[in-house]
């Protein structure tokens, strides 16, 4: 992005950011770190997430798959999802439905766990009902620079300027 998310987020009602899952070429993990930042910085109570986007979807997800992840971006401070997408059926005699060729996520009513997924979907709305809560508490600032393009910083490119920060096995992984 050939800009200042910063300024972005500054103006914005609910800053927000991605994450992909199973998807190493499109997921930008500081992209969540940024609408994060931008929240705190600019005092906005709410920042959401895309959340869960596939590349190639192959019907393998499930509330197995997707609660760890889902649960890493709620502790980088994401506190309400998007789900990426609902896959649109209007047709009772035809599944899966239409898609976004390809991309998104199978949440629909069609899913073999759809039934089952609310335990899940009731978890996930208590995380975001709590994570509303209150105010968040930051350890470290740090300055990112003005050069474009950039992105918040990841923990490898802050390990040589906050020295013993990160266990290095976290930074090698």
């Amino acid at each position: 992005m050939i800009s200042d998310a910063m300024q972005h987020y500054r103006s914005v009602d609910i800053p927000m950011g991605e994450f992909w899952h199973n998807s190493p070429t499109h997921d930008k993990p500081t992209d969540i770190l940024d609408a994060v930042s931008g929240a705190h910085l600019y005092g906005k109570p709410v920042v959401q997430a895309e959340a869960f986007t596939t590349l190639r979807m192959d019907w393998s997800e499930s509330p197995l798959s997707l609660k760890t992840l889902g649960d890493m971006n709620f502790a980088l401070g994401v506190n309400r999802l998007v789900f990426h997408v609902f896959v649109h059926n209007p047709w009772m005699d035809r599944k899966p439905g239409m898609t976004l060729n390809g991309v998104g996520l199978y949440f629909q009513r069609d899913q073999t766990w759809w039934k089952q997924g609310k335990a899940w979907m009731e978890y996930i709305q208590r995380c975001q009902a709590m994570l509303q809560q209150g105010n968040p508490v930051v350890d470290i600032a740090v300055y990112t620079g003005e050069e474009f393009p950039r992105r918040a910083l990841t923990p490898d490119r802050l390990a040589d300027i906050l020295p013993g920060l990160f266990d290095p096995g976290k930074l090698e992984s």
